[in-house]
């Protein structure tokens, strides 16, 4: 039986990942082909996975907005242009 700091860590908020937790598929997602995985808690992986953006706390998004100056230069322009492609091909499909 393993020991608690044996088992691993969640790759997005730290916590200690229990014998129910998850592998996330990372960085790319199982439903675009992706096969690598990360520890994941089970919070974590429903946050992500399973709760649509729209549905996400104002706290939350408020968490991330902080965020975004402490991370790279690359990482934000990532996520701007990730945000603008969900937006537009989200416009897209509605007014089909």
């Amino acid at each position: 039986m393993s020991k608690i700091k044996d088992r691993p860590n969640c790759f997005y908020c730290g916590a200690c990942v229990s014998g129910n937790g998850v592998g996330d598929h990372f960085p790319i997602p199982k439903s675009c082909g992706g096969t690598e995985t990360v520890p994941c808690c089970e919070s974590c992986h429903d946050m992500k996975d399973r709760f649509d953006l729209t549905l996400w706390d104002v706290e939350w998004i408020s968490a991330v907005i902080n965020d975004l100056p402490k991370v790279s230069r690359e990482t934000r322009l990532f996520l701007a242009k990730a945000v603008s492609v969900m937006y537009h091909t989200k416009k897209f499909l509605t007014y089909r």
